[in-house]
């Protein structure tokens, strides 16, 4: 079992309007009871993973998972600006039903 230590100490830090909403939406799809403790879980987790070489296919494919997670964000971040650009009712060229 952990000992549970006071935390007293503060990191701040300052982020985009889209990168805070994509970190609340993160923050509630991970079940965080908020923004700064999904920040706080994901920077210490981030250390842990950091220190210890990535050997095999675990380090991999979280490598991976991380990258795809970023890609999606970006696309998204993409795709929401060119439905600004062309308006709300513009339908993408190419789209089946369904999609």
């Amino acid at each position: 079992m952990a000992v549970l230590r006071r935390k007293s100490k503060i990191v701040a830090f300052r982020t985009s309007a889209d990168e805070y909403d994509a970190l609340a939406r993160s923050s509630v799809e991970s079940g965080a009871r908020s923004v700064a403790e999904f920040a706080r879980s994901a920077a210490l987790e981030r250390l842990r993973t950091s220190g210890a070489a990535h050997t095999g296919i675990t380090g991999d494919i979280m490598t991976l998972g991380k990258t795809l997670r970023e890609l999606d964000d970006s696309l998204g971040e993409i795709r929401n600006r060119i439905r600004q650009l062309l308006g709300s009712s513009a339908e993408p060229s190419g789209t089946r039903a369904g999609h």
